[in-house]
């Protein structure tokens, strides 16, 4: 449980009021989403994101068994580059992304800033102005092996184009003990999402959360993301199979975050002695990428089927 060494006045208001702590419970998903300050070659900002820990659920294992950690965020974000290759944001080819300061949330009080987190520092890049080397891994089209994930070990081509905006980051052992981040990783489970016919259990108007970071909240809420509300927008079995769309009011910061269908605990009266409570629950549905464009809501979320296909292939 998170604790906040926050202090409350006595009941009579006096100016020797003695300061007890109190204890302040997250949601262990706001826990999970990380914030992300983008970097350039000389440790600059130049811009924010989002991103989250991942791992696969292995079926033949016990359900809390978390490995092969990887840190999953956008490739445009990681690159600078949209998927069809065109700079975006002001970068170009001497000037890019070369760190991400990933953040860790935690249960700091008002006046702390996100300088006082917990930081891990992930290189983007290696080697010269005109022969980078990325780091990440991303799934890209190519004339003779098409959808082929591509990382550090496959540097002697580059396809033009890249499949989805998604990046993994794998996670060295050490960094994750540190960090204890086996605790903040979502587990994909495709199973979950899907029922006995194999269709997927995500339908129009289904409520779903987008937990990110938002620029323009930086200074409110540094340290915690934003839970935006949204709703499935699309019929996600006769659209296109590697994402779906969402009706949510998303904003610049948010590309990376992890979307999640999600339910409080809740008390259920059964009416026959079977009452009880519910859980809360949240279950991973993918990595949001962005709005259609800057005049919509409508905004892009690639399945965790996607991440799980990359990250099989990373090499460790």
């Amino acid at each position: 449980m998170p604790i906040l060494d926050k202090y409350d006045d006595d009941v009579d208001g006096g100016s020797d009021a003695e300061y007890q702590p109190v204890n302040i419970v997250h949601s262990p998903f706001s826990l999970r989403s990380l914030r992300v300050d983008i970097l350039d070659h000389d440790k600059k900002v130049i811009g924010f994101a989002t991103g989250f820990i991942f791992a696969q659920h292995d079926l033949w294992q016990e359900l809390s068994t978390k490995s092969r950690l990887a840190f999953v965020t956008n490739y445009h974000v990681v690159a600078g580059q949209d998927t069809s290759g065109r700079f975006i944001n002001g970068c170009n080819s001497m000037s890019r992304p070369f760190y991400l300061n990933v953040r860790l949330p935690a249960a700091l009080g008002m006046g702390v800033g996100p300088e006082a987190l917990d930081c891990i520092e992930f290189p983007l890049l290696q080697g010269e102005p005109g022969a980078f080397r990325r780091r990440w891994y991303s799934r890209y089209k190519g004339t003779k092996t098409p959808g082929r994930v591509m990382g550090p070990e496959h540097q002697d081509a580059y396809p033009d184009e890249v499949m989805s905006d998604i990046a993994l980051l794998p996670i060295l052992d050490e960094t994750a003990r540190i960090h204890q981040l086996a605790q903040r990783a979502y587990v994909w489970n495709p199973q979950s999402i899907r029922d006995s016919q194999g269709q997927l259990m995500v339908r129009p108007t289904d409520r779903v959360y987008v937990l990110g970071y938002p620029a323009s909240t930086t200074d409110y809420s540094p340290t915690m993301p934003i839970w935006t509300a949204g709703s499935v927008a699309n019929e996600v079995n006769s659209g296109r199979e590697e994402r779906f769309l969402i009706d949510s009011r998303t904003r610049k910061g948010q590309s990376g975050s992890p979307v999640i269908s999600y339910r409080r605990e809740t008390y259920v009266d059964g009416n026959g002695g079977l009452d009880g409570t519910l859980p809360e629950e949240g279950r991973l549905l993918g990595v949001y990428s962005g709005r259609t464009d800057d005049e919509s809501d409508i905004g892009s979320v690639w399945w965790g089927s996607e991440i799980e296909h990359i990250h099989k292939r990373i090499d460790y």
